[in-house]
């Protein structure tokens, strides 16, 4: 069955919707000298008419499993999407005469907004969080009603997946992705084969499967598990960000519980192989204090590899300050879970022995995807030197992962960019310096990193060191770092 809003699409020759404001079909309007205002209030309609039958089809799912639809952030999600393409139509009709380099002007503007302003891609998070509720709940009625219902909710989830679809195809024109790192260069001549990269998180191994399975030109190790590790995607997240940017670094997924993580680090420890660890997880807690046991161990492990740690999400500085972003806009902090783990890294960096082995540390600030100011929730290095001096920003909001097919935000995926740099530059290190020793490539490999970063974006209470920058980092590995 066509539905009536494709019908209208192909009535008035317009673009069906879903892939963002049609930029390019008015674009052909204006050449052919078509009635542009007609045209425009056309779209309009057809905006307005999508956005209730959408809302209609998602407001009946949510009766059927008996959840109330005011203030709600599906609904919220789904008023958003169609009112930045509803309010671009009447921006458009208010110009006169509308030509191609000022439609042009406002598809940029356009495309920077959607990420800027709007944080489209939190959108498709709130669309795939709201249709596991919805079927999981589904689940749960009686047989009979399940069958009653099954035409309607069916209807729902393809509404539900044809958005999903539309914003992502949207979103993914317009974000930058990896390009504010500056990695062109650096991924034109190295790929990171020859670096071993531990990914120390929590996996579906499923999903380890299907990436063995895509990224046929490395390795990724069977999971290593200790204890019992739940089981997330979160890992599997961090992994495609890594090969995205370095394919061919060979990957270890290791997993473990609370219990285990000392254990953990003794393995990682007897694997001489390793030259990276991607720590997306927290440091370990025994009775409020940052474990001795766990940092006598990282402190070992940074002697033989560089170490990726996420910062955090906490929206303050590691004394616990309001970032200076949630200042500027009113906001408290953010109160997540894994809070604690601020403290955790603070004893970590001016405890009197572990202070001295922060060398091959680099810790990851998540910044909005423009790199342009911290995220909403990144945790930030606030008044305090030696953080400053070990972490870097990296934009990590809205970062897309097929594996996941969502956009992952977090300081968790913005460590593994740094990992995969690493990877980079670390090869880059033995092919210009073949008769060096594996320690030598480490130092030069995370100093090259540190002393390259853009510092001249915001202040180092913010971005610490600064803006990572992999192609200037690869020039300093070509200029001969020195011990």
């Amino acid at each position: 069955m066509i539905r009536s809003t494709t019908l209208f699409c192909l009535l008035f020759i317009l673009p069906c919707l879903g892939y963002g404001f049609p930029f390019a079909e008015l674009e052909v309007q204006i050449q052919k000298q078509s009635d542009i205002n007609k045209y425009l209030l056309e779209l309009d309609k057809q905006f307005n008419n999508q956005l209730h039958n959408d809302l209609k089809s998602i407001k009946t799912l949510m009766s059927i499993i008996g959840m109330e639809s005011d203030n709600n952030d599906i609904v919220a999600a789904i008023e958003s999407y169609y009112a930045v393409d509803i309010a671009q139509t009447s921006e458009l009709l208010n110009l006169h005469p509308l030509n191609i380099q000022l439609l042009h002007i406002k598809q940029k503007k356009y495309n920077l907004s959607l990420i800027k302003k709007y944080k489209a891609y939190k959108w498709t998070n709130t669309i795939n969080e709201f249709k596991s509720l919805a079927q999981l709940i589904y689940s749960f009625l009686p047989q009979e009603q399940q069958e009653y219902y099954q035409p309607k909710f069916d209807e729902a989830i393809t509404t539900l997946d044809s958005l999903n679809k539309n914003i992502k195809s949207t979103i993914l024109i317009a974000h930058p992705r990896f390009n504010k790192i500056n990695i062109k260069q650096l991924q034109k001549q190295f790929t990171g084969e020859g670096a071993t990269i531990a990914v120390f998180d929590v996996f579906e191994e499923s999903l380890i499967t299907t990436q063995r399975k895509k990224h046929k030109t490395t390795t990724i190790e069977s999971i290593k598990k200790f204890g019992d590790p739940v089981s997330m995607s979160h890992g599997n997240a961090v992994i495609d960000i890594i090969l995205s940017i370095a394919p061919k670094s060979k990957i270890i997924p290791i997993s473990t519980d609370t219990q285990n993580y000392n254990k953990t680090l003794r393995y990682i420890l007897t694997r001489k192989d390793i030259t990276i660890v991607n720590m997306s997880r927290t440091f370990l807690e025994k009775e409020g204090h940052l474990d001795s046991n766990f940092r006598d161990q990282l402190i070992a492990l940074t002697r033989q590899a560089i170490v990726t740690k996420s910062l955090g999400n906490c929206g303050t500085d590691l004394y616990e300050n309001l970032s200076p972003i949630r200042q500027q806009l009113g906001l408290g902090k953010v109160g997540a879970i894994t809070c604690y783990d601020t403290k955790l890294i603070n004893s970590f960096l001016v405890d009197p022995v572990s202070s001295k082995h922060q060398q091959h540390i680099l810790y990851a600030i998540n910044t909005a995807p423009f790199a342009d100011q911290t995220a909403l929730t990144a945790t930030v290095p606030g008044n305090f030197p030696l953080a400053q001096l070990h972490s870097l920003a990296v934009p990590a909001e809205g970062v897309y992962t097929a594996i996941t097919d969502n956009f992952e935000s977090g300081s968790s995926f913005a460590a593994p960019q740094l990992a995969a740099i690493s990877a980079l530059l670390y090869q880059a290190s033995t092919k210009y310096y073949p008769n060096h020793i594996k320690q030598f490539h480490l130092w030069q490999t995370t100093h090259a990193i540190k002393q390259t970063a853009n510092s001249q974006i915001k202040p180092s209470e913010e971005f610490g060191l600064g803006l990572v920058d992999g192609d200037n980092a690869l020039q300093k590995v070509k200029s001969g770092l020195k011990l």
